[in-house]
């Protein structure tokens, strides 16, 4: 059977958290759904979790109990980003708490799309929300 061409200027693969789809395969995907996973696997996972690169990750622990202003959370967040995952640009970080003893990191951002020689086409503002 032959494989469906696909759009992967932004790339392809799996989406997080892992699931099977009805293929039986894990979930994969592109465009937005892909860097949104991608932001929630860079601000989740911690510096140093994973042994083949240890930078990788947002050093989040180190606040964890510490009265830190937000500003330096805000961007501990955006410097992981912008240095995990290129493909998001115009990146804002922020907090919210959708219920009692849940914080959430709001992230806004956008993406530039260049499918086809001079064709750089703005895939406009996107918010993800990660769970911490």
């Amino acid at each position: 059977m032959a494989r469906q061409a696909r759009n992967v200027s932004l790339g392809y693969g799996l989406i997080g958290p892992l699931r099977r789809a009805a293929s039986r395969d894990f979930v994969t995907g592109e465009g937005v759904p892909l860097i949104a996973s991608c932001l929630r696997q860079v601000i989740k996972t911690r510096k140093g979790e994973l042994p083949w690169k240890p930078e990788f990750g947002c050093d989040l622990e180190q606040f964890r109990h510490h009265n830190a202003p937000v500003a330096v959370v805000v961007s501990e967040i955006a410097t992981a980003i912008a240095t995990w995952e290129p493909r998001a640009n115009d990146v804002n970080c922020g907090f919210i708490m959708p219920a009692e003893n849940v914080v959430m990191v709001q992230v806004q951002w956008s993406a530039v799309c260049g499918a086809q020689a001079g064709n750089n086409v703005l895939i406009p503002p996107t918010t993800t929300e990660v769970p911490l």
